[in-house]
């Protein structure tokens, strides 16, 4: 018992400190990897607006669901950026009148309302027609950055995601996609 004690006494300085953050590490990364798997759809569907934006993987960042939630949030954003000028007003009204009725507000409502332009715009394709907007680098976006930044940067956006989900998305968008593929069908 004490030769136990002892050696208690002799590693716990040395090993007590890491071993203390094992749980909230392990928190971490399941935060991270619930956020990786909830940003998979939109960016998925996001991806054809400029597939040139995906950033390749370097090797030591493969294995890496941090890094691959950085990346998610970061080529997001650029194709968020491209898609901005073609917002259409009434997919933005019929938006916010049906978020309404069904009881959202304030940033659930905002989330609702881009879900809906995302999903008409990835449909309908105008940059295609139309030469692509390319958003300006910017440093300020890459300096700065903290932690608290970071969290709440990828909680905007899976609670986006989570909205480009919802069968309201599907409400709204049906009629505003409904004209553009029956236009591009008549002669």
């Amino acid at each position: 018992v004490g030769l136990l004690g002892f050696l208690i006494g002799l590693l716990l300085p040395a090993y007590g400190q890491p071993l203390a953050r094992v749980p909230g590490r392990v928190r971490a990364y399941l935060w991270e990897l619930r956020a990786h798997l909830l940003l998979k759809p939109l960016w998925a569907a996001l991806h054809p607006v400029n597939p040139s934006a995906v950033q390749t993987v370097a090797r030591q960042e493969r294995f890496s669901v941090r890094w691959r939630v950085i990346r998610q949030v970061m080529e997001i954003h650029d194709w968020l950026a491209v898609i901005r000028p073609y917002h259409s007003p009434a997919v933005a009204r019929d938006a916010e009148r049906l978020g309404r009725a069904a009881g959202l507000a304030g940033s659930r409502l905002e989330d609702l309302v881009l879900a809906c332009q995302i999903r008409v715009l990835v449909a309908t394709k105008p940059w295609s027609t139309s030469p692509i907007a390319v958003p300006e680098e910017t440093d300020s976006i890459a300096t700065g950055v903290t932690e608290a930044v970071y969290v709440a940067e990828v909680s905007q956006l899976t609670r986006l995601a989570a909205a480009y989900r919802s069968p309201l998305v599907d409400s709204v968008a049906r009629p505003h996609l409904r004209p553009a593929v029956t236009g591009a069908d008549l002669p």
